[in-house]
Order: structure tokens, then C-alpha cells, then sequence
């Protein structure tokens, strides 16, 4: 004979989840593997069930038959929370990112002596290539940090709307 089923959690088992959920049980997952309760096969299928998983029955499942981990000493580690204001966050730091590609611009096209230049002096790709690659390395950096900053207020934009 089976216990009454709680009506409630059979709607809350029915809700979709997100990446968040998902990266929850995977961190779960690795946790177990670390400390023996799984073997890496059964990690590399979980993990593979997890990212497939559509919601939160799907993925209470996978980690059902996994008992806490154990204590560890020293301070409690809990994880860190994501930025409240991820947006305002990456715009600061991609403009950073931009500013400092901007410099080396500068640097580039003041040591370039140009077409004119005395002679004997450096090449436009002897010199300021470092500074060149500077650049291009900092604006990606920057246009990666903003995208990555947008991506996440969108996803606790939407986690917010789901709660």
C-alpha cells in the first residue's frame, strides 16, 4: 500500500526547469562522484540525463539514491551566489575591457612611424603587433563579458517570472 500522494508537490514535480536547476544537480552529481558514491560512467550518464532533464521530477531522480555529503572541517562552504545586478556588473567590466584595448590602440599608432618615417625605423608589424593583439584581445574580451553579463540578468529575469 502506497502513502498518500501530496497534491501539491505533484504540481511542483511537474515544473520546468532551467539552467540554474540543472546546474545544481550537476554540481550534486560531481559532488557524489568525488566522494566515491558514484562511479564515472554512472556521473557521465546522470550528467548527460540532467542536461536533458525537463523538470524537476526528471531531475529529483537523478539524485534520489545519493546520501549527503559528508561534514568536511574548517568553515561551511556554501556556494557563491550569482550578482543581483549582473547587467551593471558587465558593462563596467566590458567597458574596462575596451578602455584598455583602446590604449593599446593608442600605443600601436604612436610607436607605427608610418610611410614617412626616418629611415632604418621599425616596420608597422615590428613594433606594435603586441600592442595590436592587445586590442583585439581586450574588445573580445570586453563584447565576451557583456554577452555572458546580458545572458545571465535574462536567465534571473526568467527565474524570477517562474517563482
Amino acid at each position: 500500500m502506497t502513502a498518500p500522494r501530496d497534491p501539491a508537490r505533484g504540481r511542483r514535480d511537474r515544473l520546468l526547469v532551467g539552467h540554474v536547476d540543472r546546474e545544481q544537480v550537476l554540481e550534486k552529481l560531481k559532488d557524489a562522484f568525488v566522494h566515491g558514491f558514484l562511479t564515472k560512467g554512472e556521473l557521465d550518464l546522470r550528467a548527460g540525463q540532467a542536461l536533458a532533464a525537463r523538470t524537476r521530477a526528471d531531475l529529483a531522480t537523478l539524485t534520489s539514491d545519493i546520501p549527503p555529503a559528508p561534514a568536511q572541517a574548517g568553515p561551511a562552504q556554501s556556494p557563491v551566489p550569482a550578482p543581483r545586478h549582473p547587467l551593471p556588473m558587465a558593462v563596467a567590466w566590458a567597458a574596462a575591457f575596451l578602455v584598455i584595448g583602446a590604449a593599446a590602440l593608442r600605443i600601436a599608432y604612436l610607436m607605427d612611424p608610418g610611410p614617412n618615417g626616418p629611415p632604418g625605423a621599425p616596420s608597422a608589424w615590428d613594433s606594435p603587433a603586441l600592442f595590436l593583439l592587445v586590442a583585439i584581445a581586450a574588445g573580445l574580451t570586453g563584447l565576451s563579458v557583456l554577452a555572458f553579463g546580458v545572458m545571465t540578468a535574462a536567465e534571473q529575469r526568467r527565474s524570477r517570472d517562474e517563482h
